[in-house]
């Protein structure tokens, strides 16, 4: 295990701490609750806003997720998510199935695997988060077994200043306003709403007349540019709505 602090900036030029714990789980963290696991929760519950752990914890969540690890592998994960507010990332992804989604599998097998490199984002500070596995053949890793995994997180800064890295000053130009959390990705039984996406997109283009307008110059191309992203933002909300903020 490794736990570093990270400075996030914010939109008015400082910054808060954010910990970062990078970790390898046993495989059988043991029957007991004084090892490994009760170790992590501990560290998290000691940070001064939020946290992120990533790593494999060699342990699943549900039967999807193909159980691996040992008797008290997903107890333990399970109790730590509880005690630390710990937030599974995977867990955001309705769809995940350890068919597509594997990051870990038996050498020579052609089949699926096991989901158990995850990312865990404390519910302290979480706005929105997003998770994917690397499954294009130029992101092979030699020498394991596993596939990396890419997510996404969006945090809020602590509401106090008293835990503000003030010293912390960022150029302007690094400054980023704080925008507003993805849509959300339909569920499975839910891909009726990309038809409806579609038809509300055409009807608002067709209503403002956007496709009979000529593009003859880069005014006229900005134009219809800021037009077009303004209905894909307003019919993209309206239909598929946004994720949760602070679940």
């Amino acid at each position: 295990m490794i736990a570093i602090d990270i400075v996030l900036g914010t939109s008015i030029g400082k910054g808060f701490i954010h910990w970062f714990i990078g970790m390898y789980a046993p495989w059988s963290p043991g029957g007991t609750d004084n090892g490994f696991w009760t170790q992590i929760t501990q560290i998290c519950q000691q940070s001064p806003h939020s946290w992120t752990l990533a790593g494999d914890v060699n342990a699943t969540v549900s039967a999807l997720e193909c159980p691996i690890g040992g008797p008290d592998a997903r107890r333990q994960y399970l109790q730590f998510l509880c005690l630390s507010n710990g937030l599974d990332i995977w867990t955001l992804n309705p769809d995940q199935t350890c068919d597509h989604d594997w990051t870990c599998r038996a050498r020579g097998s052609t089949g699926g695997g096991n989901i158990i490199n995850r990312i865990v984002t404390s519910r302290i500070g979480f706005s929105d988060a997003e998770i994917c596995v690397a499954d294009r053949s130029s992101d092979y890793v030699p020498m394991t077994d596993h596939r990396t995994v890419m997510g996404f997180l969006n945090i809020h800064p602590p509401p106090s200043t008293n835990i503000m890295a003030s010293q912390v000053m960022f150029a302007r130009e690094t400054l980023t306003g704080q925008g507003k959390p993805r849509l959300r990705y339909p569920q499975s039984s839910e891909k009726h709403k990309f038809e409806n996406y579609r038809i509300m997109v055409h009807e608002r283009i067709k209503a403002k007349s956007i496709h009979t307008t000529p593009l003859n110059n880069d005014k006229s191309f900005i134009s219809q540019y800021n037009a077009l992203t303004q209905i894909f933002k307003e019919c993209g909300e309206a239909t598929f709505g946004r994720a949760k903020c602070n679940k």
